[in-house]
């Protein structure tokens, strides 16, 4: 039920999958509960992917953490530790 409550980010931050196989499944999970799961509405993970736009950090490692850069189309906060 938890899962039903929380953001993509928050989901993301405790299951630690990347954002798209998050956002994959929250519209997976919706399209069943309403159920509108058709053969022609799946998807191949690449088509899922070209449908995400992400800004790069300019590192790889952390763009690899954020399951491929800042997602466009939302608000992201980042924070931290100066140094």
């Amino acid at each position: 039920m938890d899962l039903l409550t929380l953001d993509i980010f928050e989901i993301h931050r405790r299951t630690q999958l990347s954002v798209i196989d998050v956002q994959n499944l929250v519209r997976d999970v919706i399209a069943a509960l309403n159920g509108t799961i058709e053969t022609e509405q799946l998807k191949s993970a690449e088509e899922r992917n070209r449908e995400f736009a992400f800004l790069t950090t300019g590192d790889d490692k952390i763009n690899e953490l954020l399951g491929g850069g800042i997602p466009t189309g939302s608000l992201t906060e980042v924070t931290g530790e100066r140094h």
